[in-house]
């Protein structure tokens, strides 16, 4: 191409990528610029290309990066890895990098790989990730055990596993692991507020193997939704939840291998929770508010300048102004939410109307 990137250590334990481009003449490089720094503190591993884009394996995961016409780089949010990144290999439209623990149970872990997906991004130059591949020795969280290297040889990923004094080669096979799971973002539909939960719904493709839905409410442990396990089935119905209330719903499914052919398994294609909200126990009144030059209550006479109260009224609801409502001897903080205004005759003056302005205010709860 017409330039090159490196990686360099910085000041304050920062990571530096330079990038250095071919004079234009040819006889020379140009003097290397800084593209883009990582955070403080973040460690640069490995560099790669792909597809246009920068890839970089840091001690936190891996991040994305994008050129932009001044040679510098942006680079996206961090892809989390449970060990520093320090290898990659590209095939088709996904990115494998190395994954030293891959969470099996509380005490079990496995060796293996993680695949980004370049087609669908999360956030900007943030793709969608997942583990992917592993090694077949189950390790504990104290193993020193390593993926050093991978490739992807006839569109298969190979890798290197090193141990504490050998290392041993893995090869992509085409059988599925017995069980996976898969924990969805959090639900809460913008929208804090309590909800009463309908049912939950999900679809697949011809089932082969089983699934098993579970939902979290409230950051709640999981509870079991529903297991399906119809051979061919193509969706699994509305599952109730009975009328459950929750602010916020976190969906987790656990996909089953075929028993009889261990290289198929279940595909999802949709989740769906339907709730409706849960109407609040706000008390709301409706004021009815004589606008006068003159009001006469239980022989006491009341001044007003009508245009002026009009103007402070309408202001209320439109300027959505907190204000203390006494009724009964009881104090209650108050917002106007509309009102109604029904001019019956000129005042005096001939300058404003009088007549009767209904006020919908609502308690603050």
């Amino acid at each position: 191409g017409d330039s090159c990137i490196y990686l360099s250590g910085g000041a304050n334990n920062s990571y530096v990528i330079h990038r250095v481009g071919i004079k234009q003449d040819g006889t020379g490089l140009d003097p290397a610029i800084v593209a883009a720094t990582l955070p403080d503190g973040e460690k640069a591993n490995v560099i790669s290309t792909y597809l246009g884009f920068v890839f970089i394996g840091t001690s936190e995961g891996v991040r994305m990066g994008a050129t932009n016409t001044d040679a510098s780089i942006v680079l996206g949010a961090v892809i989390p890895a449970s060990s520093p990144v320090t290898c990659f290999s590209s095939f088709s439209r996904f990115i494998w990098f190395n994954e030293d623990f891959i969470y099996e149970n509380d005490t079990a872990f496995r060796s293996g790989l993680s695949r980004m997906d370049l087609s669908v991004l999360t956030e900007p130059l943030t793709p969608a990730y997942a583990t992917d591949v592993f090694s077949a020795d189950q390790i504990t969280s104290s193993s020193d055990r390593k993926v050093v290297s991978v490739c992807t040889f006839d569109g298969k990923r190979v890798f290197v596993v090193q141990g504490a004094s050998t290392g041993e080669v893995f090869v992509e096979g085409t059988n599925k692991v017995a069980d996976g799971w898969l924990e969805q973002g959090v639900l809460s539909f913008s929208l804090e507020d309590l909800k009463t939960g309908l049912y939950v719904q999900s679809k697949w493709k011809p089932l082969k193997g089983g699934i098993d839905l579970f939902l979290s409410v409230d950051s709640k442990a999981y509870s079991p939704v529903g297991s399906f396990n119809n051979e061919g089935s193509i969706r699994s119905g509305n599952v109730p939840l009975n009328g459950s209330q929750f602010s916020r719903a976190q969906p987790k499914y656990v996909l089953r291998r075929e028993t009889d052919d261990a290289s198929l398994g279940p595909q999802m294609t949709r989740w769906e929770v339907r709730v409706v909200p849960v109407k609040g126990q706000t008390t709301r009144w409706t004021l009815p508010i004589i606008n006068a030059d003159e009001t006469h209550i239980d022989g006491v006479v009341y001044t007003r300048k009508p245009l002026q109260v009009l103007d402070q009224l309408i202001g209320l609801v439109e300027n959505s102004i907190l204000f203390n409502l006494t009724e009964s001897g009881q104090s209650h903080q108050v917002y106007a939410k509309a009102y109604t205004w029904i001019p019956q005759k000129l005042n005096e003056t001939g300058r404003s109307w009088e007549g009767l302005f209904l006020l919908t205010c609502e308690e603050v709860q």
